[in-house]
């Protein structure tokens, strides 16, 4: 049987995305699904940390297995390449692109090589977006995961008439006048709850402080923060607490986030917007 590889990097939402697109392209092709999820400083976690669904998958030794003559090698994005070898370290990839092996743009449905390496860190375009969607939403997070939600959705009283803050700090230099403002915005009368969650252990702290009738999580691990875009989210409890807030939010009136951050993007997919 012909494979599909998806070679993934980044954070969650980053690698998941592309991952069900790759479920749902896989069945449309007729191809066996291999899953190359490596563990590093941008997602400490594997999948089946987070998710039920059963994958098969692969390392480097797999990778480097590959026929060059056999397989066919696309990246949705150069940068994709490019990060993975120069931010991660990883020479599979690039090694290609240095050979000329590397497609940059989208797999092509007609594509008859034996096996497709594809790395990417969003949907598939040769998808629609509700094929997109609805595989990213039938994904199942683990036993514990969802317990704790059930938990903390009744006891901080979540729902949707809670507006939902994602303040995305660490890597994305976060500004806190950007967050009051849209917060103050949002609120529609005056007892109002506003959750607040963030990645960014100060962030969150200031923006609890300054605002009334805030709901939060505590005991909660959050990112590990150096200069810039360095950041470290190379533990598991890192990982599942973001999952965690991701799906918490989510059941929220989900408002105020920065909208180039795919976390949030994966928020209101899951809460239908």
């Amino acid at each position: 049987m012909k494979k599909l590889i998806i070679y993934t990097s980044g954070g969650l939402s980053n690698r998941v995305f592309p991952i069900a697109s790759a479920i749902e392209f896989a069945k449309k092709t007729e191809r066996e699904l291999f899953v190359f999820w490596p563990i590093d400083r941008s997602c400490g976690a594997e999948f089946n940390h987070l998710y039920k669904d059963k994958l098969n998958f692969i390392g480097v030794d797999f990778l480097n297995s590959l026929e060059d003559q056999k397989t066919s090698y696309v990246s949705k994005f150069q940068d994709t390449v490019i990060n993975d070898g120069n931010f991660y370290g990883r020479p599979f990839l690039i090694s290609k692109l240095n050979k000329g092996l590397i497609k940059i743009g989208e797999i092509s449905d007609d594509n008859e090589s034996e096996n497709i390496v594809y790395a990417s860190n969003t949907f598939m375009e040769n998808l629609s977006k509700e094929q997109n969607e609805r595989s990213l939403k039938s994904l199942t997070i683990v036993e514990d995961c969802q317990q704790l939600i059930e938990s903390l959705t009744n006891e901080l009283g979540i729902n949707r008439d809670v507006i939902g803050v994602h303040a995305r700090g660490t890597d994305f230099l976060p500004d806190i006048n950007f967050y009051i403002k849209r917060i103050e915005l949002s609120i529609e009368h005056p007892n109002q709850k506003i959750l607040i969650c963030s990645d960014d252990s100060d962030l969150e702290s200031s923006l609890i402080n300054l605002f009334p009738n805030v709901i939060y999580r505590k005991n909660k691990s959050f990112v590990k923060k150096y200069r810039g875009w360095d950041v470290d989210r190379n533990e598991v409890s890192i990982m599942k607490d973001s999952i965690i807030d991701l799906f918490l939010l989510s059941k929220t009136n989900f408002k105020v986030y920065n909208q180039r951050s795919m976390f949030s993007s994966y928020i209101k997919i899951l809460a239908g917007e």
